[in-house]
């Protein structure tokens, strides 16, 4: 669609709830929002579509999204369902939690439309890159800093997102069989073990530090909106 001079072109990626890929679809929105497809160029804007009735579920989604350095708007969709339910949200204390804008939308009536195409519009004239709120225990962010660092040497992943990455390499199997590490595979995987093994003596599970970290801050976030 064109607006104001601009020509956006959408690309509607499959449904996930992680970017922790555990399967072929799930590998494919990965992949896009990393720019490793070659099909499809990386994204300039990302609209993460949330089910406003099940906050819990989606939100861990958005922290990692936050991660990619690509700036994002929030659908907060299904907001009739939400409503009739008697649930409801305060969608501007969500909005700064979040550090990103929040549109309430009910897409089925597109209601909303209008004003997130208006946030998109804004934030590609003046790009805002989020940055994850998630903290993590120290000895977990120091391993996440010296693998983004070795992940930004070897050119696998930028500035931005090189600490999400990072975090979801050493979390995820995948790290070791995805075709863009296959040059440097063995060093990657030998750094991923290690820092595997410095989290394990710290007394931490190395496969659910994120999400950990990730449900502790949404259940924050919850409460407060």
């Amino acid at each position: 669609y064109r607006q104001s001079g601009y020509t956006f072109s959408l690309v509607d990626l499959p449904g996930t709830y992680s970017l922790n890929a555990h399967s072929p679809d799930e590998e494919i929105a990965h992949d896009v929002l990393m720019g490793w497809n070659e099909d499809t160029p990386r994204p300039s804007l990302i609209v993460a579509v949330v089910d406003a009735s099940n906050l819990e579920r989606n939100l861990f989604f958005v922290t990692q999204l936050t991660s990619l350095g690509i700036p994002v708007v929030v659908a907060l969709n299904m907001m009739d369902a939400c409503r009739a339910s008697g649930v409801e949200i305060d969608v501007a204390k969500l909005e700064q939690r979040l550090g990103v804008p929040v549109v309430p939308t009910v897409g089925s009536r597109r209601e909303g439309t209008d004003e997130l195409r208006s946030r998109l519009l804004q934030l590609l004239k003046e790009p805002c890159v989020p940055r994850s709120a998630i903290q993590l225990p120290d000895a977990v962010a120091r391993e996440v800093d010296q693998l983004a660092d070795k992940l930004r040497a070897l050119d696998l992943a930028s500035p931005e997102s090189s600490r999400g990455e990072a975090l979801r390499a050493i979390c995820t199997e995948r790290s070791f069989s995805h075709p863009r590490f296959a040059g440097a595979r063995e060093p990657l995987k030998t750094v991923i073990l290690r820092t595997r093994d410095n989290l394990a003596r710290a007394g931490l599970t190395w496969y659910a530090v994120e999400a950990e970290a990730g449900y502790r801050w949404i259940e924050s976030v919850i409460a407060e909106t």
